[in-house]
């Protein structure tokens, strides 16, 4: 039983219109009969639907023409829902010609479920017949749940009896739990940092692997630089059968070279008809696809067709920890840190909790109205969604681009999107209700910094938001000037288009994912590769943001002493826990800190060499060089070898007092 059932997620189900064009007769051009036979079709507009735009086939030579053609129109019937229908001529050489047009109101349908033929006269005497039908949706294609998906459920139980072996097999079955439901459900996540979050999740994810805590853990997760490193993991066709130091190789021979190899006219001109296509298709492009392309060329290599769903067979079995991934839907105009919404990606579903509202992952990127898939696209590729977790990066490569004088993305796009949609002509997809922004002016705006999807929210009669924690109440009230003053704002589900960017504009770590109560979590061990000051700088900035916003949603989140700094200084791993509560989740704050790695190579093994030394000896943020800044794309060797290292290192140093974390239920995990 899920508790969560009780919450009801309702949203106002749209009208699905069927048009039935059945026969003309008696289609007369006038005088012009007297030279030419029509070549009659219909053409049908309904400015309130999504996709309100269709034609029938012509039918060449035929003044008494049958099409029985059928189209299908959504609509919200609390809106006036006039269809336009025109008999058209068509012209092989000129423009086609317009007969005629009648307009037909659907408020004229007096019965649901009901076909209803309706008979229309143009100029006094062509006939048309046309068939409608008008149904209530009964089958969204959007999920409204606050309760987790049943794919995901399915696989939580699959782990968890993974996650038991894991345990019994890292503690001994002494010490381990008796049981499932003893088995406490463990959380990595990695924040955002560029590549150097990437470099530093990897070797984190090295330690987890071989030292056994990755069989014991249930979910890991992702934001920007990390989630780079969890997505390109999880698409590695090795995955979950590969060596971790085969695939450090391969990742640091992937960050060796400059970005500016993107920048010449034959790779920009591959981007460019990828974005053309896409734009000619009917969806909306950003710089983000420029950047996304950039990151997987980068990263993925030869697996640029690779998709999020492509990550269910890796987890089918539950072998491993489910991939969640992060941005924040925000408004254009608006701070992400006043007002975002958290998204959740994971191979199964995204969507919005807040709203209760989250479709097939397959779907994103797809037009929706009213909850029903009006127009479905191929599968976006995963390094657009790379490019949309890791979006604060554009604004780089924008600069990069404009200070390569020799290349100018908006005015290529400018000039050839231009020229090939005027090619396409009806190639098209349109929206009759959408007003389309030009691609080009995304690039050039602050906007088209954030990737634009289609609101697959449109059209849903949102009347309130849903509290993370529905069992707890929440004051929906931010002190104006707070950081996350818009927290509980709801978005208009009237605009065509959502904007999604970066989660780490808000805050650097992707708390929210693990904190829904739905998925219990337990335990969080948490990677913190953002920049400091200096390497001596206290480490919690990020980590008093994620308490604030999981107290502002009454989300069980440990209180956190930043005293403990002052009073044991710099460490790799501070500890919190709820002294009261034992539903808080316990979190480990691992620090990206170079200190007793210094010392020794591995956990009680010291440093012996000069050249173990001088390895050993290196700064994160305070080298005048800044090898691991957040804007540097480029490692050498060297470089990505000691970050990946060091938080290996700092990993194993505390495997045991991740051992030792204590439960009521039982003495030790």
């Amino acid at each position: 039983y899920d508790p969560y059932q009780i919450f009801e997620v309702q949203h106002t189900p749209c009208l699905i219109l069927t048009v039935r064009v059945l026969r003309g007769r008696n289609i007369t051009l006038g005088f012009q009969d007297y030279y030419d036979t029509p070549d009659p079709y219909i053409n049908l507009i309904l400015r309130s639907s999504p996709e309100g735009k269709k034609s029938t086939t012509v039918k060449q030579n035929d003044t008494n023409p049958v099409w029985d053609e059928t189209f299908t129109f959504y609509i919200n019937f609390t809106q006036s829902n006039v269809l336009e229908i025109n008999l058209m001529e068509s012209n092989a050489v000129w423009f086609d010609q317009k007969v005629g047009t009648v307009y037909y109101d659907i408020v004229n349908i007096r019965e649901m479920d009901k076909p209803l033929v309706e008979t229309f006269v143009f100029n006094k005497i062509s006939q048309v017949d046309i068939e409608f039908q008008l149904e209530f949706d009964r089958n969204p294609t959007l999920r409204y749940s606050l309760c987790l998906s049943t794919q995901e459920k399915e696989f939580m139980e699959l782990r968890k009896e993974k996650t038991l072996e894991g345990m019994r097999k890292l503690l001994g079955v002494e010490d381990g739990p008796l049981n499932i439901d003893e088995v406490p459900t463990v959380a990595v996540i990695g924040s955002g940092g560029g590549f150097r979050a990437m470099t530093g999740y990897s070797g984190v994810f090295k330690a987890l692997s071989e030292s056994g805590v990755l069989d014991c853990t249930m979910y890991a997760c992702g934001l920007s630089g990390s989630s780079w490193l969890l997505s390109t993991l999880y698409s590695h066709p090795k995955w979950p059968n590969l060596d971790m130091n085969e695939f450090l190789d391969e990742l640091k021979h992937s960050v060796d070279k400059s970005l500016l190899r993107f920048l010449n006219a034959s790779t920009m001109y591959s981007y460019m008809k990828f974005m053309i296509q896409k734009r000619k298709e009917g969806q909306p492009v950003s710089f983000t696809d420029i950047f996304g392309r950039m990151v997987g060329e980068t990263l993925l290599k030869g697996r640029m067709e690779t998709t999020l769903t492509d990550q269910r067979e890796k987890i089918k079995d539950g072998t491993i920890p489910m991939p969640l991934y992060t941005c924040v839907h925000v408004k254009k105009d608006v701070p992400a840190r006043s007002f975002q919404e958290w998204v959740e990606f994971s191979p199964y579903e995204i969507g919005l909790p807040k709203y209760g509202t989250f479709m097939d992952s397959e779907l994103f990127g797809s037009k929706f109205f009213m909850g029903k898939l009006v127009k479905q696209y191929k599968e976006q590729p995963l390094h657009f969604l790379q490019g949309i977790w890791g979006s604060a990066f554009c604004i780089l490569f924008k600069r990069l681009l404009e200070d390569n004088r020799r290349i100018d993305p908006v005015e290529m796009v400018r000039q050839e999107m231009g020229k090939q949609l005027d090619e396409a002509g009806q190639e098209s997809s349109s929206d009759c209700s959408d007003d389309e922004v030009n691609s080009w002016e995304l690039l050039s705006t602050r906007r088209g910094r954030a990737a634009v999807i289609h609101n697959f929210m449109r059209g849903l009669s949102l009347q309130q938001t849903y509290p993370l924690s529905p069992f707890t109440p929440v004051e929906n009230r931010v002190k104006a000037g707070d950081e996350f003053d818009g927290n509980f704002e709801m978005h208009s589900t009237s605009v065509k288009h959502i904007y999604m960017v970066d989660a780490g504009l808000t805050f650097n770590s992707p708390f929210p994912l693990v904190l829904r109560p739905q998925r219990e979590v337990d335990i969080i061990l948490s990677f913190d590769f953002s920049a400091r000051d200096s390497d001596n700088a206290p480490p919690f900035k990020e980590l008093l943001l994620a308490e604030k916003w999981a107290r502002l949603n009454r989300l069980p989140f440990p209180p956190i002493d930043t005293a403990v700094f002052d009073r044991e200084g710099m460490k790799e791993l501070y500890i919190f826990r709820h002294p009261t509560d034992p539903h808080c989740p316990v979190v480990f704050h691992f620090v990206l800190v170079n200190k007793t790695f210094r010392y020794y190579k591995k956990p009680g093994i010291p440093r012996e060499t000069k050249e173990e030394f001088n390895f050993a000896d290196f700064d994160i943020f305070d080298d005048p060089k800044a090898p691991y800044s957040t804007f540097n794309f480029t490692y050498a060797h060297k470089n990505f070898e000691q970050l990946s290292q060091l938080m290996e290192f700092n990993t194993l140093l505390h495997i045991d007092d991740i051992r030792e974390v204590r439960f009521s239920s039982f003495d030790t995990f």
